[in-house]
């Protein structure tokens, strides 16, 4: 598993590949535009999965009912859910109920990319917008990677990026971290029970 951060920056992809960064192709949320024009911030983080990835990639061209966790997840609308993202902090699970938006799947020669952003339901000025790309790779004929890029920009403004820097970008590692890697259990549960 590997993390990636940075600032207006992303990682460099394999020649050909997707770069990972959210402004590539569609977004979940539609054309994004920060108020201030501020940088936005990036992160990332990898998961390996024990399974190869066009069965990965089934699972992920589903409609995403199918591959969220159930737990995590209620339909709201076409590809909207309302979904509870978060970390598990050392006495108690900490986390927020947003806005989950999932977009259309798309294919880059053995990749697969699929927007996914998220809102805050509650006081939008506290928490991030959060818009990246879900990407399946393969990695051996056995195995695969599952991992999210995404940006965001801290809120409150100036003084949102000092905090971000401090604490929020913290959050923001942890809860990445769990989303990908319980999404990637459920996909790897879901294409271990389907016959190839």
């Amino acid at each position: 598993m590997a993390l990636t951060c940075a600032a207006g920056k992303g990682p460099v992809a394999p020649q050909g590949g997707p770069t990972g960064r959210p402004s590539v192709g569609r977004s979940a949320l539609g054309v994004r535009r920060w108020p201030n024009n501020a940088p936005d911030m990036y992160i990332r983080h990898d998961v390996h999965v024990d399974q190869p990835s066009h069965s990965i990639r089934r699972e992920l061209l589903e409609p995403p009912e199918r591959w969220l966790p159930p737990s995590l997840a209620v339909p709201i609308g076409e590809r909207r859910y309302r979904a509870r993202v978060g970390f598990r902090a050392p006495a108690t699970r900490i986390s927020k109920q947003v806005e989950l938006t999932v977009g259309e799947p798309e294919v880059a020669g053995q990749w697969l990319v699929v927007p996914i952003g998220w809102r805050a339901t509650g006081p939008k000025q506290l928490f991030p917008v959060l818009d990246g790309k879900l990407t399946v790779q393969p990695l051996g004929p056995r195995s695969s990677v599952l991992w999210l890029g995404a940006s965001y920009q801290p809120p409150l403004g100036a003084l949102g990026r000092e905090v971000d820097e401090v604490v929020m970008h913290n959050v923001a590692v942890a809860t990445i971290r769990d989303f990908v890697e319980g999404l990637a259990a459920r996909l790897s549960e879901l294409a271990a029970d389907r016959p190839a």
